[in-house]
């Protein structure tokens, strides 16, 4: 399957995935992961800001891209196997004075 074509079948699953959770708020989503795909991790990896800050891990978007294709094969590995955990977040808390 092209990268265009999956992109869109990606945006019809995740709207109906939308549409559903509107219509039933009460439902809860065990997981969205198998919807995922490399090719479609790979395309959101390209749409980040490449001068956003590092995550938690202290790793940017530089470095990440070193082994950009290995990254991504093993983060497809552990969504699909359920060993995926989204890390903390790194909260910074900035003084605004009044």
């Amino acid at each position: 399957m092209d990268l265009l074509r999956e992109i869109a079948n990606r945006q019809t699953k995740f709207s109906c995935i939308k549409r559903k959770a509107q219509e039933s708020p009460a439902e809860e989503f065990t997981s969205l992961a198998h919807h995922l795909t490399e090719e479609y991790l790979l395309t959101s990896f390209r749409k980040l800001r490449k001068n956003a800050a590092s995550g938690i891990d202290e790793v940017n978007v530089h470095e990440y891209e070193l082994d950009l294709i290995l990254r991504i094969e093993n983060l497809h590995a552990r969504l699909k196997s359920g060993a995926y955990h989204a890390p903390n977040i790194r909260r910074v808390w900035i003084d605004k004075g009044n």
